[in-house]
């Protein structure tokens, strides 16, 4: 079963739509060696991370590295090295129908397939 069977579709909002409203942030972007986390069971790179996810757990020191948020664009200062640990504590588990849920710090994740063949991390309640 696929977990987009059986609906009706109401609207559409693509992969490259999010990422330039900030909806969604290219997590290899922010890898100094470019290359996502892979997931064990599946071989696919988690590329994709919700806005939520990011902002709670991406890191950035301020007084040292200037201002963190640019709008629209990538900022390489920003420490993605707290989110690749949620990545890795959540592909421990057996995935779902190709879906990942776990816990880190009390907070349930998914890792789901994207339209781009790869997987995103988000919160429940980003979908």
């Amino acid at each position: 079963m696929s977990w987009f069977e059986d609906y009706e579709l109401i609207y559409s909002y693509t992969d490259r739509e999010a990422l330039e409203d900030g909806v969604l942030f290219d997590l290899s972007l922010y890898i100094p060696a470019g290359s996502p986390p892979r997931d064990p069971n599946f071989n696919r790179g988690v590329d994709r991370v919700t806005a939520s996810v990011f902002f709670d757990y991406a890191t950035c020191d301020k007084d040292r590295k200037g201002a963190c948020l640019l709008e629209n664009e990538v900022n390489p200062d920003y420490d993605v090295s707290e989110i690749l640990k949620i990545i890795s504590i959540i592909f421990k588990r057996k995935p779902d129908e190709g879906m990942y849920i776990g816990k880190y710090e009390g907070k349930t994740f998914w890792i789901m397939p994207n339209e781009r063949g790869n997987l995103t991390l988000m919160y429940p309640e980003d979908y």
